[in-house]
Parts: C-alpha cells; structure tokens; sequence
C-alpha cells in the first residue's frame, strides 16, 4: 500500500505544470537536483555490474575493446546521463513556473525558475 502511494506521489512531482505545488514536491525537486552527481554514480555503478566489467581483472579490464565499453553507448552517453542530469532542473523550473502563476508573486518563483534555466543551460 505504501509503495503505490509513493508511486503516485512521484508522478504528481513529474507531472507538476498541470498540478498545484507543495511542500513535498518542491522538497523532492530539490533533493534531486541536489543528488544528479549521485544518480549519476548508481546508474554507473548499475552498467559497471550489469555489463559484468566487475569480473574482469584491473588490465583485462583497461585492455577491453572500444565496442565493448558500455560507457561509450549512445543509450548512456547521449541519452541517460543528459537524462539524468536535466530532468531534475526541468520539473525544478516547471515547479518556480507553476508557483508564480498560482501565487503571482514574482520574487522568489521567477528568481529560482531563472536559476534552473541557468543551470540547465550550463548542463547543454
């Protein structure tokens, strides 16, 4: 029962410009987008044992051939760690866009969304 309600907030959080903010989704927000380089290291952590690199000794795996380094992958270079690495700032700047319209106060909502977009701009 706990997990479902879990899940349920969860998506509430992703799907934050067609519902009202709170507490517990800015908080959300917020530990994600202060944990990407964590998300980062786990989803690493999950290729390197699921690819079965773990196995291999320290030169056999430095020695792997260029086709065989999962790190290198499209799925993981170019889609899963931009991923991981935007999703937070993207529902962080829906939410500061969100509370502006909902509240109309300018300062801070307007001031965070501009810090996510700067983020995000970084990231890009």
């Amino acid at each position: 029962m706990c997990v479902c309600v879990e899940q349920q907030r969860l998506v509430i959080i992703l799907s934050v410009p067609l519902v009202q903010v709170d507490f517990f989704g800015t908080y959300v927000a917020d530990v994600m987008t202060s944990s990407v380089k964590t998300l980062l290291d786990l989803s690493w952590t999950i290729g390197y044992f699921v690819s079965g690199d773990f196995l291999l000794s320290r030169h056999k795996w430095k020695a792997r051939p260029v086709e065989d380094v999962w790190e290198e992958y499209r799925w993981y270079k170019e889609i899963l760690v931009p991923l991981l690495c935007l999703l937070p700032l993207w529902v962080r700047f829906q939410q500061c866009l969100r509370r502006f319209l909902d509240t109309g106060t300018r300062f801070p909502n307007l001031l965070n969304a501009l810090k996510s977009v700067s983020l995000r701009a970084f990231f890009c």
